[in-house]
């Protein structure tokens, strides 16, 4: 299997990955195998910016890493932890999981046994099942042995050097936001375009850097584009803050935003995550409507089926709605069967008819069927289902 994956890393990481390229494609050589291609694209300079400086630039690559999946001694990369004030931040790599233990984790080495401020520390697992979680320097005995024959994730190595080659945030300077500041803005931007993922090359997380322009120009295209920052965006700001800091028994990419909302500032890498969060407070918003409606619908069931009536006998017309729809195999295949709770309260189990074979769980429905008790009076067996039709 063959991965070829885009990426945009920074100009000042370019040696350090085009070392790391070499390097693995001459332990490739040697063993007689394809090795990894690094194709340099394009080269630009990235607009960046910040509440309280001016516009900046960052110069960076755009290159495509083609090769193998790589595994290096039977270890896997599965994703990096970002140690914060107000917890981890997990990231995982493409069809890997990070267990959410590690949402504790300090930020120690266990293949070295130090534990030292890092910001991040990796998660590799190997074929055995046996995870570590090491330090940036001592991944190289993880991701770098010398048989490339089993490569690790090497491609979501060379993605962790786009945020930060090194432990030390000494040497850089950072933009850094405030999470109520971009979250407001961010209401702000979907209120005039909705809201658009990062995959956009329009997207809200463009806007609301650009919302951070400090000159004529740039305040006049906002204006055009219908951007206003009001008291409403704020409100809305906090009460979404409110919200996710309240959803302690979230995981994944809540959590992730819970803890980056907690912090006081952020930087630039966090800034996809947090204008996200008009679209994640609409989503849980929805949600939560439509698992009223269901528990609603539900309690109206079981209030029916505790005053039920016993199921008639004989062929009868039957309407309801389908709960759950299970395979049962037998001599002649699987048929798949349907359990129907009517609206009189007593519980049919039928043969999905051929005509409603597409039907889901939740809709209702109505057929004609020949019924008989079972164990229960309020329950029947369906036979011979005719006339089936989808009513909603």
């Amino acid at each position: 299997m063959t991965d070829t994956t885009t990426y945009t890393i920074p100009a000042a990481n370019m040696p350090v990955l085009r070392y790391r390229i070499e390097q693995l494609n001459k332990r490739a050589a040697k063993l007689d195998i394809a090795g990894v291609e690094l194709t340099e694209i394009t080269s630009f300079c990235e607009l960046r910016y910040a509440a309280r400086r001016p516009v900046v630039t960052r110069a960076t690559h755009e290159v495509i890493v083609s090769g193998a999946s790589i595994k290096f001694d039977g270890w896997t990369f599965v994703g990096t932890i970002e140690h914060t004030s107000a917890g981890n931040i997990l990231r995982s790599a493409p069809e890997q999981t990070i267990d959410e233990s590690y949402r504790e984790a300090t930020s120690s080495c266990e293949h070295c046994g130090t534990n030292r401020s890092r910001k991040n520390t990796f998660v590799v697992v190997h074929e055995d099942g046996r995870t570590m979680q090491v330090g940036r320097q001592c991944t190289a005995d993880f991701l770098g042995s010398v048989d490339p024959q089993r490569l690790a994730s090497f491609l979501q190595y060379v993605a962790i050097l786009g945020d930060e080659p090194t432990d030390s945030e000494s040497s850089r300077v950072k933009d850094t936001y405030e999470p109520r500041d971009l979250i407001a803005r961010a209401f702000a931007a979907v209120r005039v375009e909705g809201f658009r993922p990062s995959s956009f090359d329009a997207s809200t997380k463009s806007f609301v850097f650009d919302s951070f322009g400090t000159s004529d120009k740039q305040r006049a295209a906002l204006t055009a584009r219908g951007f206003e920052l009001t008291s409403e965006d704020f409100t809305a700001a906090d009460e979404s803050i409110e919200w996710v800091k309240g959803e302690t028994d979230a995981f994944g990419y809540i959590a992730n935003m819970r803890v980056a909302a907690s912090l006081d500032y952020v930087d630039s890498s966090h800034v996809g995550l947090l204008v996200s969060m008009p679209k994640a407070v609409q989503t849980a918003s929805e949600r939560a409507v439509e698992q009223a409606a269901r528990d609603a619908a539900k309690a109206e069931r079981e209030a029916a089926k505790a005053n039920a009536a016993p199921a008639p006998e004989g062929r009868v017309e039957v309407e309801g709605i389908v709960g759950t729809i299970k395979a049962y195999e037998n001599d002649y295949g699987v048929t798949y069967k349907m359990f129907v709770e009517t609206d009189a309260g007593y519980t049919v189990l039928v043969s999905v008819p051929a005509a409603i074979s597409d039907v889901e769980e939740g809709q209702r429905v109505r057929f004609t069927a020949t019924l008989t008790h079972g164990n229960e009076c309020t329950f029947a067996f369906g036979k011979r289902p005719s006339k089936a039709e989808v009513l909603a």
